[in-house]
Formats: C-alpha cells, sequence, structure tokens
C-alpha cells in the first residue's frame, strides 16, 4: 500500500521535474509524513501539475487503496481451503484471503469460470 501510495505521488509530478524517479519516492515520502503533496519542481510557468500540487496543498484525507483479491467464493466464506490470488504477490493461502476479506470495506463481485461452472469472488479494498 505505501509503496503505490508513494508511487502514486511521486508520478504525480509533471515530466520536467528534475528529480530522479528515486527522489521523487524520497520526497513523497517526506511529503505524505506531513500531509502535503509532492510539489513539481520543474520552475516552468504553465506547469500542468503545479497549478494544484504545491508543497503548501494539504492532501486529500487519506490516499485510496484498491487490492484486488481473486478467491474461490467458498475460501472467502471459510467453508474452503483453497487459495486465492493476490495482484502483486501471487498465490495466497486461504487463511490469509479471509483475513483481508475480514478487514475490507469489500465490494465482492461473484465471477463464473464458463468452461467449469464455478464461482470466484474478487474482494476490493480502498483504505481511506
Amino acid at each position: 500500500m505505501v509503496d503505490r501510495t508513494l508511487s502514486a505521488l511521486a508520478s504525480a509530478v509533471c515530466a520536467a521535474d528534475p528529480r530522479t524517479t528515486s527522489q521523487r519516492r524520497a520526497d513523497a515520502l517526506a511529503a505524505l509524513a506531513t500531509g502535503r503533496v509532492l510539489a513539481c519542481r520543474c520552475e516552468q510557468a504553465d506547469c500542468p501539475a503545479r497549478t494544484h500540487n504545491t508543497e503548501d496543498t494539504p492532501t486529500p484525507a487519506g490516499a485510496k487503496v484498491v487490492i484486488n483479491v481473486v478467491a474461490p467464493a467458498d475460501t472467502v466464506t471459510g467453508d474452503g481451503e483453497r487459495p486465492g490470488y493476490l495482484e502483486g504477490y501471487g498465490v495466497t493461502d486461504a487463511d490469509q484471503i479471509r483475513q483481508l476479506a475480514a478487514d475490507a470495506s469489500q465490494r465482492l463481485i461473484k465471477v463464473e469460470d464458463t468452461q467449469t461452472g464455478r464461482c470466484a469472488t474478487s474482494s476490493l479494498r480502498a483504505w481511506p
């Protein structure tokens, strides 16, 4: 979650920002810790990022992060032990899938596999 948030903040500046990606990510961590957005340092008067990204601009109340989990419905409900899939991490055991679903302010989407007829559930979570 932190990695994705830092990447999003670091990419919010314009292409003319002189910092490397690593430098922008480090500065994004400081901005995140102080509740500010990452200011663009391109020094162009018509910078598209500068109009809304200044160091004095507070960040919106919390970053939103979505985690996509694909798992059999019976695993999510606790009636099965088949693993699921966590985007960015791969196959994840049933206990972890259930914990993610329990902690989530979630939206569950049932998806049926047309070849097997089995249903899977995707749990989406947005952290405030």
